[in-house]
């Protein structure tokens, strides 16, 4: 039999069982046919498919309104299958059976996972397909456990871990269709002899060895053991030795140094005997490491040369080149005390005398084909010359046009960690002056080019070559903005051409939806600040800028052409996007454009993030014609290819562009488009490199941990949440999309999470319990796993959101889920509604959720106009169901290429909607005068936070005690997703500052007081 299994959705929440389901496929001409029920979450059909490009999909209700997967599931022509899907999951598998004539269902699977076991994934057995068992013994260690489907965590029952008594057997079983776990004693004799274990464990090591045992047993919780070390067999007359420890030490030239034998004896008299044999040996051959810029500062053996000499030949690039030498590669000793500086751009033999400590340095010339050790590749400008340089690892005919004169590239021998390079030199000052690589007679797009002209999109690649130092902002570079802790931050998503294209923005004429539009100060409407000093006003520190790097769509238009588009089809890495300078044309005006944008938000106390596309390209052509090595071999971002950073050059060249806004524009951080399309090692190379280059910037890495709804064969290794954890120490996060959805619900529908009242969305409450300590991560909780939502090592891991520029923003989603007889088509697009009576309810639900974002621990992220209800309707009417859509497929929950009457902010939205405005306002404020909201370790968190979920709310009631040593005040908030509740206050006098509408003072509280429903409630008292 063939078994495929396809995930749909990567966060989406559960519908109802209930539901009806229907298939519609090729085999049944789209007609709705429907699903059997198997169980209250699994149903099936079998059918037969013939060549007509068959393929298929579920449909609830029959009526194309909510239809999985988004793509048609593809099968194998003329064949037969036994298609299941589960609507909790919306998991869809495909078995391929003979003929459709008598189909058996596939065999369930459920586990045991528990205490018992070390939540390992037992299996348990079923008779009938229906009813699973297991018989566990448990020790008195908290036991409990869960029932896990299919043994990965993604479906496991109860909720909440299922308690039994310690020192006992018990028979488990549960029904997989009611769910239901029933655990009945065993009351047979104690037959389980004790388990002895050693620490360290039995083995060979090259030092002494101090060696201490324990004992454990399902139900004696002191068991006896007796050793002997002389070889003979222990018994209960031999020397007891609970709590004993032993050395291993070198006593034989060759052989076991310590043979320990214990015997271990319950209360029961189930005995057992183990042995654990020690060989101490002598140390191996020392071992030293070279650590330096030229390795990224990784660990690269060096090689013995007798006399207690190691050596290494290394080539550095020109970034500040300097190393040491690190014995055993754990930093715990390393030579010499202060890095030892080269020279830039040279290749060194590197020695080092481990009795001495001396290091010598030894520069090698050059023989042959060496080129011009360039910073990085692409065109390196200088006023007498300019060097190409491109990587071509599959041909070798490469050749450049520089203005229009032809010149060949020989390869050169690898440099400064690049390889398989062609490069030459051309003579003479050629800033601004345009160049094309040719590629077997093809044009090429430069990978690193600095600036390109417009309108030379596909298969026509003119770059130009830039003297940046002629770009610099007028008045050179301000200082900026301080970022103690990266948890510091609060972070506002923004478009460029949204923020100041209506005239409401009050901008200059020419700056509308330009860089200089962003930063033009003074600007207001109807009295209320617009523009950068509305930011200032609001309080966040960063900005997020959706892609401003050259994208392929409006390519070279006019400002007069109204074309729109977010970005996130690029062409040019490096270059800024013509579309939003005033100048697209004068190349050093254009940077100079970009770079005083990001200079003015410094001044203004705004660090500047980039939203970055390296996961895809526009079209295949950007890279197809240098190499295939640059795509993946299948499409994992859903555009049409993907890019492949496990090869090292390509990962290169994005660690390269990378440095190169930092260094150059003075970009203050990264959220990476899809990053779940990488593997999480080379994401942590390109944060560990940038972190070391500007260790006093604090920047900011974060992106998307999921990839375009593909399979991926590597998925174990890609950046997801539960390989989150492997980049804390290079203080990379991701986007905590689980904390999102327990908040508001689903991301394109009416279907609502717990900011509505909605608790059992949140996992009875317990899925905000958890982010509201920002998600930790916990290496020894059973549940861990690839979307396992405690996923955070630090803090800052968490980008907490409820909504950003994909999907509905904040304002349509609570309003249309607070709308009755929504309609939608499985487009998501709005048929039709009944609006909101009164939007009273709905404003206190934004206000509600965004008080949960900004006062939970991680970092808050605020897509632009959610703080004065933005609605990205046509032209805002939002009321009219026709209004939320666009095109075939687009509209209000993708507006990716709307025009303007959807996308732009319209500045009168604040003066009307102040009290939503002065509530983010307020609560930023708190947030930012409170340390114990933005706790900067997980250390400090389980410390100083306690969290609880009252048993008696069911739920509805979140609270959380804060006692950071570094905030001048205690803090306790509460979460009341319910009707209003009176909660008990710690001990002493409290003032309320934060209540429903935003900033608060009653003071002189203690003891039980109420909270409001669906408010964040916080109070203070004074140290």
């Amino acid at each position: 039999m063939k078994y495929s299994a396809l995930l749909i959705g990567l966060l989406a929440a559960s519908s109802a069982a209930q539901a009806d389901w229907f298939y519609r496929g090729t085999s049944n001409g789209w007609a709705t046919s429907a699903l059997e029920t198997v169980s209250a979450t699994e149903f099936s059909t079998c059918q037969s498919f013939g060549d007509n490009d068959p393929r298929f999909k579920i449909d609830r209700f029959g009526d194309w309104n909510e239809a999985y997967p988004g793509d048609d599931v593809r099968v194998d022509a003329n064949k037969s299958y036994d298609i299941r899907f589960f609507s909790d999951s919306k998991n869809i598998t495909t078995t391929e059976v003979s003929s459709c004539g008598d189909v058996e269902p596939p065999k369930d699977s459920w586990f045991y996972r528990g205490t018992s076991n070390g939540w390992a994934a037992t299996a348990m057995t079923s008779t009938d397909n229906l009813n699973f068992c297991t018989t566990q013994s448990f020790a008195n260690n908290e036991p409990r456990f869960k029932i896990d489907h299919y043994g990965d965590w993604n479906e496991a029952y109860p909720t909440a871990d299922f308690t039994v008594t310690g020192n006992a057997s018990y028979n488990i079983c549960f029904n997989a269709s009611s769910k239901a776990i029933t655990a009945t004693p065993v009351n047979s004799e104690d037959t389980q002899a004790p388990s002895v274990s050693a620490n360290p464990a039995a083995g060979t090591y090259t030092s002494a060895q101090q060696i201490s045992l324990s004992v454990s047993d399902n139900q004696d919780n002191a068991p006896a053991i007796y050793c002997t070390t002389d070889g003979s067999t222990p018994s209960a007359n031999s020397s007891p030795c609970n709590g004993l420890t032993f050395n291993a030490t070198d006593v034989v030239a060759d052989g076991v140094d310590l043979s320990l034998k214990v015997f271990a004896v319950d209360a029961s008299g189930n005995s057992a005997i183990s042995s654990f044999d020690y060989i101490i040996t002598d140390a191996p051959t020392d071992s030293w490491y070279f650590r330096g810029t030229s390795n990224d500062w990784q660990t690269t053996l060096m090689a013995s040369a007798g006399n207690d000499n190691y050596c290494t030949t290394q080539s550095f690039g020109s970034n500040n080149p300097r190393f040491k030498i690190d014995h055993f590669g754990d930093w715990t000793e390393n030579y010499p005390s202060a890095d030892v500086l080269v020279d830039a751009n040279s290749t060194y033999k590197i020695c080092f005398n481990a009795v001495s400590k001396a290091v010598t340095t030894d520069k090698q010339g050059c023989e042959s084909n060496c080129g011009t050790d360039t910073e990085t590749l692409g065109a390196v400008y200088s006023a007498t010359s300019t060097t190409f340089s491109i990587w071509s690892p599959d041909h070798s005919n490469v050749k450049v046009v520089v203005n229009g004169v032809e010149h060949n590239l020989q390869a050169v021998n690898d440099f400064a960690g690049y390889s398989q390079v062609y490069q030459t030199t051309v003579e003479g000052d050629l800033h601004l002056s345009p160049y094309t690589f040719l590629i077997n007679g093809v044009q090429v797009r430069d990978p690193y080019g600095k600036m390109v002209q417009p309108g030379t999109g596909d298969y026509e690649a003119i770059n130009i070559v830039m003297d940046m130092s002629r770009t610099e902002p007028a008045g050179g570079w301000a200082a900026r903005p301080s970022l103690i802790e990266r948890e510091d931050a609060i972070i506002y998503e923004v478009h460029v051409r949204d923020f100041t294209i209506d005239a409401s923005a009050g901008v200059s004429a020419g700056n509308n939806g330009k860089y200089l539009g962003m930063v033009e100060a003074g600007t207001t409407h109807n009295g209320v600040k617009t523009g950068i000093d509305h930011l200032k006003e609001l309080g966040v520190t960063h900005v997020q800028l959706l892609p401003v790097y050259d994208f392929a769509t409006c390519d070279g238009l006019p400002d007069s052409d109204p074309c729109y588009n977010w970005g996130y089809d690029p062409r040019n890495f490096n270059v800024p996007e013509e579309r939003y300078s005033s100048v697209p044309t004068d190349y050093e005006a254009r940077a100079r454009e970009f770079k005083t944008m990001v200079n003015e938000f410094h001044k203004a106390g705004i660090r500047v993030v980039m939203d970055v596309v390296y996961n895809h390209t526009f079209d295949d052509e950007m890279f197809e014609n240098i190499s295939g090595q640059y795509y993946t071999a299948t499409d994992l971002s859903g555009t049409g290819n993907s890019i492949n950073a496990d090869v090292p050059m390509v990962s290169r060249m994005i660690q390269d562009s990378l440095e190169y806004w930092v260094d150059e524009y003075g970009i203050d951080g990264f959220r990476f488009d899809l990053i779940g399309i990488f593997s999480y090692q080379e994401v942590e190379k390109w944060g560990r490199h940038l972190n070391n280059q500007f260790a006093d910037r604090n920047l900011l890495i974060y992106g998307e941990p999921w990839n375009g709804y593909a399979t991926d064969p590597l998925e174990g290794q890609r950046v997801r949440y539960g390989t989150t954890h492997h980049m804390a120490d290079e203080h990379i996060g991701v986007f905590n999309g689980a904390f999102r959805e327990s908040l508001k619900g689903s991301n394109d529908d009416a279907r609502t999470g717990y900011m509505f009242n909605n608790v059992d969305a949140a996992e009875s409450g317990w899925a905000i319990y958890d982010g509201f300590q920002g998600s930790p991560y916990n290496p020894n909780d059973g549940r861990n796993s690839t979307w396992f939502r405690n996923y955070a090592a630090d803090p800052e891991q968490t980008i907490n959101y409820i909504s950003a520029h994909d999907n509905f923003g904040l304002w349509d989603k609570v309003y249309l889920s607070t709308s009755s007889n929504v309609q939608q088509n499985s487009s998501h697009q709005v048929i039709s509604f009944n609006p909101p009576g009164d939007l009273t309810y709905s404003k206190r639900v934004v206000n509600f959720g965004m008080g949960m974002v900004l006062t939970s621990q991680g970092i808050p992220f605020i897509h632009a106009g959610d703080e004065f209800l933005r609605t990205k309707t046509n032209n805002q009417q939002i009321s009219n169901p026709s209004a939320w859509n666009y095109g075939a497929h687009g509209g209000t929950h993708n507006t990716y290429n709307a025009p303007d009457s959807f996308n732009a902010i319209r500045w009168s939205n604040k003066a009307d909607n102040i009290a939503t405005f002065n509530y983010f306002k307020q609560l930023i404020e708190l947030r930012r005068k409170h340390a114990g909201l933005r706790m900067n370790t997980s250390q400090e968190v389980a410390q100083y936070l306690n969290v609880s979920r009252p048993d008696q709310f069911g739920g509805q009631v979140i609270t959380g005690h804060i006692t950071d040593p570094s905030d001048s005040h205690n803090l306790f908030i509460v979460y009341n997703s319910g009707n209003n509740q009176t909660v008990s206050l710690p001990a002493g006098s409290w003032t309320k500052v934060a209540d429903a509408y935003g900033a608060a003072n009653a003071g002189g509280l203690s003891g039980n007081t109420q909270v409001e429903g669906s408010a964040v409630t916080m109070f203070t008292q004074a140290k």
